[in-house]
């Protein structure tokens, strides 16, 4: 079973973020003491617990941002399925001819191959045999 691309890159990022998570978990576990921690703290340049937060953060504003994408790609999709639907339904009357023989309607199409005016329940063209 295919996932969608758009699932496929909300779990790389999911996996991603918890790696970092992770990171920083075992950097801050609490097994050193506090010169460690200053040590750390001063080549990070900043404090650890923000850093949770950051990356809580960024989490959030990429499910947020993943979210609006899908959001926006469904809404141009059912824009664009209903156009081609009512293009084909347009197409489709554009083909029927009604006209009066007598006081019988007929109903009539035309062969797209050559033009040729065939019955309405016709399956082929009586001209070149196309299929209608």
């Amino acid at each position: 079973m295919k996932l969608a691309k758009i699932t496929r890159t909300y779990l790389i990022s999911i996996l991603i973020a918890t790696f970092f998570v992770n990171i920083t978990y075992v950097l801050a576990d609490g097994t050193h003491d506090q010169n460690t921690e200053d040590h750390m703290n001063g080549m990070m340049g900043f404090d650890i617990l923000p850093s949770y937060f950051f990356i809580i953060f960024l989490i959030i504003l990429g499910v947020i941002i993943l979210y609006l994408i899908k959001q926006k790609n469904q809404g141009i999709n059912s824009v664009l399925d209903i156009k081609r639907q009512n293009q084909d339904n347009h197409e489709n009357n554009s083909n029927l001819i009604t006209y009066k023989k007598g006081f019988n309607e007929i109903n009539t199409s035309f062969c797209q191959n050559c033009g040729n005016h065939v019955d309405f329940d016709a399956k082929f063209c009586d001209n070149c045999g196309t299929k209608i």
